[in-house]
């Protein structure tokens, strides 16, 4: 025991030295140095300090805190040497925090004194308190904290005690303002499990928890507690809702009218394409930027007319835009969102399709898409259209002279837009829990979504609102480039439509007429609410965003089973998209429903083929050569296989790969916008 004491009487002797602990401290922060290195980085730098510092480090090796490599000559700080510069550290705090005196951890991770005006200041600031009131409170968090006894005091901590007493005197109001966003430190923790599971990085632990932030953000200080009340309570939708007041969600990039030789994007430069060379790298470029700014879809429109003054043929075609197409994929890959894009081109462009197969093959899982106007010959088509459906291509057909985008949001703009164009359809109204309030009673459904649809305005007015500011302050390079971009085409998206019309009218009454009035009424009601607040209105879709599957949970814990009664038998949540199985495309009934749908919904419809039962290339090209002749417009809604090994892909599950027999792989849909919610 006497040996002990003397031991550690020896070692408080050896840190009583602050030129000991600098040389500690710098051992413990940079590693293993040479005498020199560690001479230099401690402090003796003159020639005369060599004795002093050789005296000190002498000390530190005779009592084992650093042990010296003769080898290597090299300095290291021992496992004694790391717990005794821990223990230096806490006796500096204890004695700082011991004191009459109260101090600080604060947000900028220093240690402060305590000062009584910061809380004033962020109670005025923040707040919008009385000088008078501010003094009050802080005098009181003061007391409180003088009295906590506490080993030492944080700024979260001090918040939380300023917020407890705002409560007490009633002011809500004020601590609603001084809401701190943040993560719970088991929420993190939790992050690093979840991003593993999805087969993600470390940029995209780093993403979601930004966005967990930006969430908490826009619910606490950004929307009105009547909108942020009605998105937790399951009336309204918000999509992406870390992104929302940030981006658009779907992007039109008009390639052939990008402003050339201007610095349109941030350090770069488009330079006007002088060969075919060129039009590939400013595709890639503009899309990969483009990415950053959108929250669901970036659509590269007009590509076709930056291509033919190069004269190109099939060949050079197929395999420029292949090698562009794997470009955009790997810089997609690098960016931690899921925003998937697409390119618009007419059917029978030479080598666009061949080129579209190629770049499939390389990948596991596509991140760029295709649409495709079909309004010609159709043979072909359906050939090529088969084989890329069955290996999991993202591609949408249609005939609309609108542009539409690979979701189905449709390119209609008040006034003639720019090269760039950010639409907003990211907020949904929940109508089956209007239809479940109003128990079949019509008139108040309808008055009750007109009240849902005012908030719903109001969100999005806010919205744009804020798409300007951060516009105007540069963080939006590309969007700004556009003398449209102080304007965003909105769409209020609605989910459940159907299964709302079929509650209020009666399951066995839902016919063409019932859903094209509907959607009139509903149309009118938006249409009429949204000009108050938006100069050009907002329209509605029946888009999907991945929101169905939340609204229809919250309802099903408010209401029970009573909801699945609401449902369509191929659901198991409410449908943000129109689904077209094999029994609805032989309908007539049904066909002439889906284009009053389409026609009827004036900002955009995501219409899909149902190919997750059983089919083989035959039936597959039965079904598609149907949709070609029936349909204004669809996608296919397919879950893929994908083997880890080869890449080989498969429509239905397997338990080995057929081509290299390995038994490991991985899935995607083809709905990438719903990979949230889609198993």
């Amino acid at each position: 025991m006497e040996h002990a004491a003397k031991r550690v009487k020896a070692i408080f002797s050896v840190i009583a030295s602050s030129s000991r602990l600098e040389i500690l401290h710098r051992l413990n922060t940079k590693g293993s140095l040479s005498y020199s290195e560690l001479k230099a980085l401690a402090g003796f730098r003159a020639k005369k300090e060599s004795g002093k510092f050789a005296y000190h480090l002498r000390r530190l090796v005779k009592h084992q805190l650093v042990s010296h490599d003769r080898a290597e000559k090299k300095y290291s700080i021992t496992n004694l040497g790391k717990t005794v510069l821990m223990l230096a550290k806490q006796i500096e705090e204890q004695s700082v925090l011991g004191g009459s005196r109260i101090y600080v951890r604060t947000s900028k991770y220093m240690l402060e004194e305590f000062k009584l005006d910061k809380i004033v200041q962020s109670l005025v600031k923040e707040g919008g308190m009385s000088l008078d009131m501010a003094y009050k409170i802080a005098a009181e968090a003061e007391s409180r904290l003088s009295r906590s006894q506490t080993t030492y005091v944080t700024a979260p901590l001090i918040r939380e005690m300023v917020n407890a007493i705002l409560l007490e005197m009633g002011l809500e109001e004020y601590r609603h303002k001084l809401a701190r966003v943040g993560l719970p430190v088991a929420d993190v923790s939790n992050l690093f499990d979840y991003i593993a599971r999805q087969e993600k990085t470390v940029s995209d632990l780093m993403d979601q928890a930004a966005q967990r932030v930006m969430s908490d953000y826009l619910l606490h200080s950004q929307l009105s507690r009547t909108v942020a009340d009605a998105y937790m309570s399951g009336e309204l939708g918000i999509a992406r809702l870390g992104h929302w007041a940030l981006k658009s969600d779907t992007l039109f990039v008009d390639l052939s009218a990008l402003p050339y030789d201007q610095r349109v994007i941030k350090a770069s430069f488009l330079e006007r394409p002088t060969s075919l060379d060129d039009v590939w790298r400013n595709l890639v470029m503009t899309t990969a930027y483009a990415a950053r700014e959108a929250s669901f879809e970036v659509q590269v429109t007009n590509l076709m007319e930056c291509i033919k003054p190069f004269d190109a043929g099939r060949a050079e075609i197929q395999h420029g835009l292949a090698r562009a197409l794997k470009d955009i994929q790997f810089q997609l890959e690098m960016q931690p969102s899921d925003v998937i894009a697409s390119i618009e081109v007419a059917a029978g462009e030479e080598g666009v399709l061949e080129a579209y197969e190629a770049y499939l093959s390389t990948v596991q899982k596509p991140r760029v898409g295709l649409v495709i106007n079909f309004d010609g010959p159709k043979e072909p088509l359906i050939r090529r259209g088969v084989e890329i459906v069955q290996n999991g291509g993202l591609i949408t057909f249609t005939r609309s002279p609108v542009k539409t985008s690979l979701i189905g949001v449709k390119h209609i703009v008040e006034e003639p837009s720019g090269p760039v164009v950010g639409f907003l359809h990211g907020l949904s109204i929940n109508l089956p829990r209007l239809a479940l309030e109003a128990e079949g009673d019509e008139t108040y459904f309808r008055a009750k979504l007109a009240m849902l649809a005012r908030l719903a305005v109001e969100a999005a007015a806010l919205r744009q609102k804020r798409l300007r500011d951060i516009g105007g302050k540069g963080l939006l390079p590309l969007l700004s480039i556009s003398s449209t971009s102080r304007e965003f085409p909105t769409a209020i998206n609605t989910v459940g439509m159907l299964e709302a019309i079929r509650f209020l009218r009666g399951a066995g009454e839902l016919k063409p007429q019932h859903i094209g009035e509907e959607i009139e009424r509903v149309v009118e009601i938006i249409g009429k609410v949204s000009k108050e607040e938006i100069s050009d209105g907002a329209g509605i879709s029946i888009l999907a965003d991945g929101e169905a599957k939340r609204l229809y949970e919250l309802d099903l814990n408010r209401y029970g089973r009573k909801v699945e009664t609401l449902l369509f038998e191929t659901e198991d949540h409410y449908l943000s998209m129109i689904n077209v199985t094999r029994r609805e495309m032989a309908r007539a009934d049904s066909l002439e429903m889906l284009k009053n749908i389409v026609s009827g919904v004036n900002r955009g419809v995501t219409v899909t083929l149902d190919m997750r039962m059983k089919l083989d290339s035959g039936n597959t090209t039965d079904f598609l050569e149907e949709a070609f002749n029936k349909l204004p417009l669809f996608t296919s809604r397919l879950k893929v296989y994908v083997c880890r090994n080869c890449g080989q892909r498969y429509i239905l599950q397997q338990n080995r790969c057929n081509r290299c027999r390995q038994s490991f792989f991985t899935s995607y849909n083809t709905l990438r916008w719903l990979t949230d919610i889609e198993s």
